[in-house]
């Protein structure tokens, strides 16, 4: 029996609800939340009404978005249990980000059934929005420019009855992998080249390799790379399943660059053009690692990162 209580978003979509049809204009034009994110499942309630977005889930998670949990009312209360039910369910990648995304004051939010981004200023790309709900007429052509593949309409988001950190219910599968977000390493890697592969148009090959593991052991920071003895692919070290999904998005849309580059050479080039596939900045982390979260310029980075050995 689960310890835990998450809302699964049922219809495979997370939404953000805002105050006003201005407020998701203004959003769909900066394409980035200024603080987290907060989405709610169709199951959640919010206080806002003036227009809702809707997100695929499964990108949002690549994106780092992860479900707020709570210690289930019905079961005796474990909270170490609790946490390592979750990690061996594959919804957080370790113990401090399942403790940062616990519901706090009890249950009292339990109603949103929320989802929120890891970080502040978390960007996404508008061509992955695919619904839009506002509360009146006066700016659904300037939305619908804004967001290209969404159906826009007039009127308010669907809003489901099946909330099982309300009702304490069983009933409910709790388990990450029922929603195809899998923390086994292959899977990770595979989710990755997938999402970045249907962002460029077409099929992406990619295999182990090991010179690639061997590359990694001399400069931790390098995990994968193309035209190997000609071969149009990506080879990867095993070492990449460690990563977060934003590194390996990034780092896959930057060895995609390469692929379309042939054999011109260009480090900054394969960022630029890694970057319009996935519909944001490619940047690096603290550890020089690509990553489409935060981050900074190559430059930066690689005069300041953290080396490991």
């Amino acid at each position: 029996m689960k310890l835990y209580c998450i809302c699964p978003p049922r219809d495979g979509l997370l939404y953000v609800d805002l105050p006003s049809p201005n407020h998701v204009l203004n959003l769909l034009l900066t394409c980035q939340f200024k603080n987290h994110a907060n989405f709610r499942t169709i199951d959640g309630r919010t206080p806002h009404f003036g227009g809702t977005i809707a997100f695929p889930a499964d990108y949002l998670v690549m994106l780092g978005v992860r479900p707020t949990w709570y210690v289930r009312k019905d079961q005796p209360a474990d909270h170490s249990l609790a946490i390592t039910q979750l990690l061996q369910d594959g919804w957080y990648e370790d113990e401090l980000a399942a403790e940062l995304h616990e519901g706090g004051g009890g249950d009292q939010y339990a109603a949103e059934c929320e989802w929120r981004s890891t970080s502040n200023g978390m960007r996404f790309d508008p061509r992955m929005v695919v619904r839009i709900w506002l509360k009146d007429r006066e700016l659904i052509e300037s939305v619908r420019e804004f967001a290209p593949n969404a159906r826009v309409t007039v009127g308010r988001a669907p809003r489901g009855k099946l909330n099982p950190c309300r009702m304490g219910s069983g009933d409910v599968t709790h388990n990450r992998r029922e929603f195809g977000y899998r923390r086994n390493g292959k899977s990770k890697v595979q989710k990755a080249i997938d999402f970045v592969a249907d962002q460029a148009g077409f099929n992406v090959s990619w295999r182990w390799c090991r010179e690639a593991d061997a590359e990694h052991t001399e400069s931790p920071r390098q995990y994968m790379h193309t035209w190997h003895d000609g071969w149009d692919g990506i080879c990867v070290a095993r070492a990449a399943t460690e990563l977060p999904i934003q590194n390996l998005v990034a780092l896959v849309a930057h060895e995609v660059g390469h692929l379309i580059m042939g054999d011109r050479p260009g480090e900054l080039e394969a960022d630029r053009i890694g970057g319009e596939i996935v519909g944001g900045l490619v940047k690096y982390d603290e550890w020089a690692v690509q990553t489409i979260g935060p981050g900074v310029d190559r430059k930066t980075a690689l005069k300041h990162y953290r080396d490991p050995l």
